[in-house]
């Protein structure tokens, strides 16, 4: 139970959370549906990201304390970052039927392969630069 207590108080885990629901309002904020919405939901919503980015923005100093105890960890994140959107690029263009999407989808997803090779790539030459 002390683990459970530990972790959920982890500055770590709040970070993470607090990362996925600024996504998941962007993603919110950012869709058709939330034209449609009533004003004062729009309104809370905003203020709600809002808090979100303030929440995130007080994590970032303990952020760079954990990221300057493992330097390694922002490159392999945005290797996982990079590669993710690749796939989901190359997906998209894969399933779109319009021809601006597919060409739009399919530039993105290429831009991010390359700049994932040239991540792990660098990730080598930092890795052997130490050695």
């Amino acid at each position: 139970m002390k683990k459970v207590k530990e972790l959920f108080y982890s500055t770590e885990l709040r970070m993470v959370i607090s990362l996925l629901m600024a996504l998941i309002l962007l993603k919110l904020l950012v869709s058709d549906e939330f034209l449609e919405w009533p004003l004062e939901l729009k309104a809370g919503l905003v203020v709600l990201f809002l808090l979100t980015a303030l929440l995130n923005a007080s994590y970032m100093e303990k952020r760079g304390k954990i990221f300057n105890e493992n330097s390694n960890l922002a490159q392999y994140l945005s290797i996982l970052a990079f590669s993710s959107l690749t796939i989901y690029a190359f997906f998209r263009a894969y399933v779109v039927s319009e021809f601006y999407q597919f060409v739009f989808a399919l530039v993105v997803g290429v831009i991010s392969f390359i700049l994932t090779g040239l991540l792990i790539w660098g990730l080598k030459y930092i890795n052997k630069g130490r050695k």
